[in-house]
């Protein structure tokens, strides 16, 4: 059944969208805490730029999973609607 699907699409894109709030307080809490100074100077830079690369990049997927969400929310809102007002007519 098409509500089902829709369902199943949103339970599996909020468990995404938890998934990403959890990695992105991670991250900041790493950038925050100063993790790169426990490697040795020469991997500083690279170690504080990559994190800094996958903090934006994780921020920027929990935005595409929010505007899912979201769109799949309204179509599972429609749905049920449409599918209630025909019950009602019949």
């Amino acid at each position: 059944m098409v509500t089902d699907a829709i369902k199943q699409i949103i339970e599996n894109l909020e468990e995404e969208e938890g998934a990403e709030k959890q990695l992105i307080s991670l991250y900041l809490t790493l950038l925050e805490a100063g993790a790169e100074n426990c490697l040795p100077k020469a991997k500083q830079d690279n170690f504080r730029s990559g994190l800094d690369i996958v903090y934006k990049e994780s921020v920027r997927h929990q935005k595409v999973v929010g505007e899912l969400l979201k769109k799949y929310q309204s179509e599972k809102i429609s749905f049920d609607e449409l599918r209630t007002s025909s019950k009602n007519k019949s």
